[in-house]
């Protein structure tokens, strides 16, 4: 229908939408999974009607007859459709009313779009200077890094005060923006600090990978020997420093791997 009667195909496609949004527990499920297949087919209408069910459905029935996991599925979906027709302030506003407790799917920080420099300065010393709401920080940090937004040159300087912070989470999307940035500045920052991949909690591979990442690209740039930032990046990017580093650290890289092979040969013997 859509390839030979394409108006009547929208037409009908969002008068479902209609109805999915007047739906409840499973139908409501059901209809988001359907709908989603043609998002951007939704008018600003409709996606600002899911914003209003995402909003609500903590506090209504609308989700009590599902799992504790489709009801966050159904939740995410909401936004999942409603952010490709919302302005980048509406999608960061409804993205710091997100609750810590709320898991958020990749696919919906992948579809935010960047904000311009002051907008995202304003926002992050705002959180920064109530300096308890650490959450909405990182929040802040993960979209500044997904969407690639521009940094001022006071943003750039908190992002990188951030890689001393004592969160671990705040951490490592600061490495992640300072590592894509390439900006020396940032880099000569998370030098100085005394960050080292083998103090990181085993759990935490985003802050061992991107802080091991920015390492790597401040050596590139001259701003920390080859041969220490072996002692300061995890080994699971080694294979990624051989391509970058000089040809004394290649030879470093690979005795560090031939002792590591020989060491687990030995303990196999014993």
């Amino acid at each position: 229908m859509a390839r030979f009667r394409p108006v009547e195909a929208v037409a009908k496609h969002r008068e479902l939408a209609e109805n999915v949004l007047t739906r409840n527990g499973f139908p409501l499920r059901q209809g988001l999974f359907e709908l989603h297949k043609h998002n951007m087919l939704l008018t600003n209408t409709q996606a600002h009607a899911l914003v209003t069910r995402w909003r609500q459905a903590k506090s209504d029935e609308s989700l009590n007859n599902l799992t504790k996991q489709d009801s966050w599925i159904v939740s995410q979906y909401f936004l999942l459709m409603a952010f490709p027709l919302l302005s980048t302030t509406e999608q960061v506003e409804i993205l710091l009313l997100i609750e810590e407790d709320e898991p958020i799917l990749l696919d919906l920080i992948n579809r935010m779009s960047p904000l311009d420099e002051t907008s995202f300065e304003r926002l992050l010393l705002a959180e920064v200077s109530k300096n308890q709401d650490e959450y909405k920080q990182f929040l802040l940090l993960m979209m500044a890094k997904s969407t690639n937004t521009p940094l001022s040159l006071e943003a750039r300087r908190h992002i990188a005060s951030f890689v001393s912070t004592d969160s671990g989470r705040l951490r490592a999307e600061a490495f992640g923006i300072i590592a894509h940035s390439g900006n020396n500045d940032m880099l000569a920052i998370a030098v100085q600090s005394d960050w080292n991949a083998v103090n990181v909690n085993t759990g935490d591979r985003f802050e061992k990978w991107y802080g091991s990442a920015a390492l790597l690209e401040a050596a590139v740039k001259g701003l920390i020997d080859h041969l220490e930032v072996l002692d300061r990046i995890s080994p699971e990017l080694y294979g990624r420093a051989a391509t970058m580093l000089n040809n004394d650290a290649k030879r470093e890289i690979a005795r560090r791997i031939n002792e590591s092979i020989k060491c687990t040969m030995d303990w196999r013997v014993i």
